[in-house]
């Protein structure tokens, strides 16, 4: 995409650790072999941190600031990124908001709203 030609980005990053995307597809790619021809996903560029993939917090961020990096590239000046992310772990939102201010975006006073999450209010209601 060409430099400064988008006029907003609205992304929901991978969550750290918390959803395996690419471990938990391989148990359906298996199967399906014929049909992706491949016997298991390609997940060197995926932004997540996992033992079994040897990626820390640091790849995680790293993996992240690239794709932030893009999204920085093709916006146009003045117009916004908006994202939702979910993780209880301030480790790993640090890893998110390093990764976002290393790729030019800054965060706008009041620029972080905590939601709390809506199963928890769902059950609530369930239960009163």
């Amino acid at each position: 995409m060409p430099d400064n030609s988008v006029d907003a980005v609205i992304t929901d990053p991978p969550y750290g650790w918390n959803v395996k995307y690419s471990e938990l597809s391989n148990f359906s790619i298996i199967w399906l072999k014929e049909l992706f021809g491949v016997k298991m996903m390609d997940n060197k560029e995926e932004a997540i941190i996992s033992e079994y993939q040897e990626k820390d917090s640091t790849d995680y961020e790293n993996l992240l600031y690239g794709v932030f990096r893009e999204c920085y590239r093709v916006l146009k000046r003045n117009k916004w990124m908006v994202m939702t992310f979910n993780n209880k772990e301030s480790s790993v939102w640090m890893a998110l908001l390093r990764a976002v201010q290393r790729a030019g975006f800054y965060l706008p006073e009041g620029g972080i709203i905590y939601q709390e999450p809506a199963l928890n209010k769902f059950f609530q209601s369930l239960f009163t």
